[in-house]
């Protein structure tokens, strides 16, 4: 009985952890507001993309917080713009999700309630590899291409983190 109040405390600690992280840390810095029309072209066929007025957060009006719209939006919609254009995203943004997800993957790992690490492995890689891919082509001077650097990123933690063959987690990724 005291094993089913120490697993249950461990979720509800974790699970609390994870929610208070996720909404605070949105709200901390002002770096993370954009104004709407700073879109990227291409970007709006996406459905990340449709921006509603609960992802404001403490942004000005016609303003909407990034990272707060990647932490408690659509993980598979988050995933899918990172992937297709990570240039569409601060540098920033890209970093504090990718540590962000990376720790709380980590942290939750082990816990008797199942978490999975399959999604969040390949946001962490898309993320940091979209960050990658962005910082060489704006510091390189070549025709780099952020997407690629994306995919890659995932593929390769897939194949790290899971000791899945990278061909197999290219495959997934198409």
């Amino acid at each position: 009985d005291n094993e089913k109040l120490v697993k249950l405390s461990e979720v509800l600690f974790l699970s609390l952890f994870t929610s208070i992280l996720c909404f605070f840390v949105p709200t901390q810095t002002s770096w993370y507001c954009r104004d709407k029309r700073d879109i990227v072209d291409g970007c709006h066929d996406s459905p990340f993309w449709d921006l509603q007025s609960e992802f404001q957060f403490n942004c000005r009006e016609n303003q909407y917080n990034e990272l707060g719209k990647v932490l408690l939006g659509s993980r598979e919609e988050a995933m899918e713009a990172i992937l297709s254009n990570p240039s569409a995203f601060k540098p920033q943004t890209l970093i504090t999700v990718g540590v962000l997800f990376f720790i709380l993957m980590v942290s939750t790992y082990g816990v008797s309630l199942p978490f999975g690490i399959f999604m969040p492995t390949i946001l962490i890689g898309s993320s940091l590899g979209g960050y990658l891919g962005s910082f060489f082509d704006e510091n390189l001077g070549r025709s780099v291409s952020p997407s690629t650097f994306a995919l890659l990123g995932a593929a390769a933690l897939l194949s790290g983190i899971q000791r899945n063959a990278v061909s197999l987690c290219v495959i997934l990724m198409e």
